[in-house]
């Protein structure tokens, strides 16, 4: 059974991260000052998603984000995961095959673009060239790894109305998904739990973190 990408989950992410109502406010600014702007003024922020995950096949889901390096990402059939972050480790809880991988978050910037996102906005324009463009009353921001290692070769994040619409991941292979976003908002009535995992007790935990 296909699972849900790792650069297909924080690239989400990543775009939710640049929604904010300060969104273009100015045609004079460039495109990374724009993203920088955007990334400065977010706090929290929650949205539900959408994308094809094999012919046939719509993957659904939702996700949190809260500053610095907090996010949960939950998944339903086809591709059943929740993925948290608590800034410093990551869970995968795969709920079909009953496993749960615990991984390091630092050091992971080729991997997850969303420590750029989370952390140092200026660190983007650092990693990334960005375009910006319009048609037909979206905006798109194309942002472009100056690293050709990257997992991930394109990122194109769409916006009507300063509210996000979609973004397009492409990678090495040329093999390109779309995901479409939909009630973006901030985070209300946070509790604690939100960025911990519950280890269900049968599952078969693998602890990738040194020591």
């Amino acid at each position: 059974m296909l699972r849900l990408s790792k650069p297909v989950v924080i690239c989400l992410i990543t775009c939710i991260a640049v929604f904010s109502d300060e969104a273009f406010c100015g045609e004079e600014l460039g495109a990374a000052t724009r993203l920088v702007r955007i990334l400065d003024s977010l706090h929290t922020l929650h949205a539900e998603f959408s994308h094809e995950a094999a012919p046939s096949e719509i993957q659904t889901g939702e996700i949190w984000l809260k500053k610095p390096g907090l996010f949960r990402v939950e998944t339903g059939a086809p591709m059943s995961q929740t993925i948290v972050s608590d800034g410093v480790s990551m869970w995968t809880h795969d709920r079909d095959l009953e496993q749960v991988i615990i991984s390091p978050l630092n050091n992971r910037v080729e991997e997850m673009p969303i420590l750029l996102f989370s952390g140092e906005p200026e660190a983007i324009a650092q990693n990334y060239t960005i375009e910006f463009f319009e048609s037909e009353q979206i905006q798109h921001f194309l942002l472009t790894p100056l690293d050709n290692t990257n997992l991930i070769t394109k990122l194109v994040l769409s916006f009507q109305d300063k509210q996000p619409v979609s973004i397009s991941v492409e990678n090495a292979m040329q093999e390109r998904t779309t995901i479409k976003l939909s009630n973006v908002g901030e985070l209300v009535d946070l509790t604690g739990q939100l960025f911990t995992l519950q280890v269900p007790e049968f599952a078969d935990v693998i602890d990738d973190r040194p020591g």
